[in-house]
């Protein structure tokens, strides 16, 4: 309910929302929003029943700073199935976040609205932006998030036709900075894409002449 009463607004009304002035509110998003991405990543059954709860109270008790960060969880988790409410739930993230200045939930509005762009347009327009997912987060510590960008853009990258010599060489960059940063988990997601790459290179030239490493 609280999903669709967000997604029918105009932007007026959106925007003209009060904002959350409830401390107890505001640590509970906080904690939320935390929760958002270990279940993101480990825990896909309790994603939904956070972000609804996010939802549920942006539209009782004003919207914050995390209420970007759970937009944009909502826009992602409706990506695959109701394509028109992603949009407008994705817009609303992006708009959020530049009205509250909310610099430091960036990384992860961008990972969560354009890791499903190819769903709705060309996926080369998800490459610029996921980028920017990425420097955004490694500039404001957002390290985790800022690495799914990252994993995001070089699979984008991988199904978008671009050169296959280029992307290996920027997926060992990549990656030998998640085994720096400590991120396995898109370490790991990331690692079929450069098997992949690899196994096509090899195909189309004489891996007997690539250097070892």
């Amino acid at each position: 309910a609280s999903r669709d009463m967000i997604t029918n607004m105009s932007d007026t009304d959106f925007l003209g929302m009060k904002e959350m002035n409830d401390p107890n509110m505001i640590t509970a998003m906080k904690f939320f929003q935390i929760l958002t991405l270990c279940t993101f990543i480990a825990m896909q059954d309790y994603f939904a029943l956070i972000v609804s709860h996010m939802m549920k109270l942006t539209a009782q008790y004003g919207i914050c700073k995390e209420s970007c960060a759970a937009l944009a969880c909502c826009s992602f988790l409706d990506g695959t199935r109701d394509f028109e409410a992603s949009e407008q739930l994705a817009h609303f993230a992006m708009i959020l976040t530049e009205k509250l200045k909310a610099v430091e939930y960036q990384s992860q509005v961008y990972c969560l609205i354009y890791t499903l762009q190819g769903w709705r347009q060309h996926i080369k327009l998800s490459l610029t932006p996921l980028m920017k997912g990425y420097g955004v987060g490694m500039q404001t510590g957002a390290i985790e998030y800022a690495m799914l960008n990252m994993y995001s853009y070089l699979s984008h990258t991988f199904f978008s036709g671009q050169n296959l010599v280029v992307l290996e060489r920027d997926l060992k960059t990549y990656m030998q900075q998640m085994i720096e940063y400590k991120q396995a988990s898109a370490h790991h997601i990331v690692s079929p894409v450069r098997d992949a790459v690899s196994k096509l290179i090899c195909s189309t030239t004489d891996c007997s002449l690539r250097p070892h490493e």
